[in-house]
């Protein structure tokens, strides 16, 4: 018999059946939301780290010291002028500030003969900082300079040192003063001679080579 052309068959049907559910076969999970319990959780929240200097109390210090500018130092002395001989003096003429106000027509005084048995002949100049120095210079007149000496320092204004070998020997009224470059707070001149007629005096102390 013949089919003929008006006689469909069901083997194109089938085909498209097959082919709807072989699409959907392949993307199950297009347009569906997965549950809840499969959804990965989000990264936890993570405080921000606290700056390096929380919780503590910054303090302005201010500008560093330079102790290399005379305006920073302050002198100390183990004699001062209060002899009867010193009476008649103005304080520029005696007072331990006259060493090193930068004036060299003041100056410090001890009223009395070098190396009278009182009390050590010492003068002592604290920088108000660290510096690092080869010498000194002390400058005098009329014989008031130290007719001996010997240099110490320290690098904390309380504990002394003395060099090695010793910073010591004959003084003068311009006496300039050398030792090994060194870092220190401080640093003191004992006049360690004797004068029957001269006080010990110092128009000027200076500082060589200064770094602060």
């Amino acid at each position: 018999m013949d089919a003929g052309p008006d006689r469909p068959t069901d083997a194109g049907i089938d085909r498209g059946d097959a082919g709807i559910d072989r699409g959907m076969e392949a993307r199950p999970d297009v347009g569906m939301e997965a549950p809840a319990e499969m959804r990965p959780e989000p990264p936890p929240e993570v405080a921000p780290e606290p700056p390096r200097d929380a919780g503590r109390e910054v303090v302005d210090t201010g500008p560093a010291i330079n102790g290399c500018l005379r305006a920073n130092w302050t002198i100390a002395v183990n004699n001062i002028c209060d002899t009867p001989d010193c009476a008649g003096l103005t304080a520029d003429r005696r007072d331990p500030q006259g060493a090193i106000d930068g004036d060299p027509v003041t100056r410090y005084s001890t009223g009395r003969p070098q190396g009278s048995p009182v009390d050590d002949e010492m003068v002592t100049v604290d920088f108000g900082a660290t510096v690092t120095i080869s010498g000194i210079r002390l400058v005098s007149d009329n014989g008031d300079g130290a007719v001996a000496y010997r240099v110490e320092y320290s690098t904390n204004g309380t504990l002394w040192r003395r060099f090695v070998p010793d910073v010591a020997g004959p003084g003068g009224d311009i006496l300039p003063i050398t030792f090994p470059t060194t870092d220190m707070r401080a640093v003191r001149v004992l006049q360690t001679g004797t004068s029957a007629t001269n006080w010990w005096s110092i128009h000027e102390l200076t500082l060589t080579n200064c770094v602060n």
